[in-house]
């Protein structure tokens, strides 16, 4: 990349950050900052004696956020039928996996998630299948294979 093209992606990367966003190349994945830290929050659960889950929603939200949410979904009956197999887009710290795959038991989890650390870590604490988050495709999921898709997206501003 010039000189000139990396200075205008760094002066429009500082204005984008101030809304909470950044602009990166397909496959810089390196570039992705961890909208929840990974060790900072590994720690803060550990210290404070909860689940990663409760911690979360403690820190970040309400206490109960995370299972309120999965009891929407189910009050929706989106859980009635057996799924065998669920992909999630942006699982983060698994918060919302935990339980879902709990409840549903599937025989194949994947996940697409951005952050290498917390993707290495879903994939020993939960055995997911961790899948090569590119941000542009789902490449790496056979097509027709997946019986329940979960994504979540944030749009958030970082003061």
């Amino acid at each position: 990349m010039t000189t000139y093209r990396k200075a205008a992606r760094n002066k429009l990367n500082t204005l984008l950050g101030r809304a909470g966003f950044q602009l990166v190349r397909p496959g810089e994945r390196d570039a992705v900052r961890s909208f929840i830290p990974f060790r900072e929050t590994l720690e803060g659960a550990r210290k404070a004696g909860l689940s990663v889950r409760d911690y979360i929603d403690l820190k970040y939200q309400v206490p109960g956020t995370t299972q309120a949410t999965v009891d929407q979904l189910v009050g929706a009956g989106v859980f009635l039928k057996k799924m065998e197999s669920i992909c999630e887009i942006g699982p983060g710290s698994g918060r919302y996996l935990e339980i879902i795959q709990r409840m549903c038991a599937p025989r194949s989890y994947e996940v697409y998630e951005t952050d290498p650390e917390w993707s290495n870590w879903l994939a020993r604490t939960y055995q997911v299948t961790a899948r090569e988050a590119d941000g542009t495709s789902l490449r790496d999921t056979a097509s027709g294979s997946i019986w329940f898709m979960r994504a979540r997206f944030l749009f958030t501003s970082h003061s």
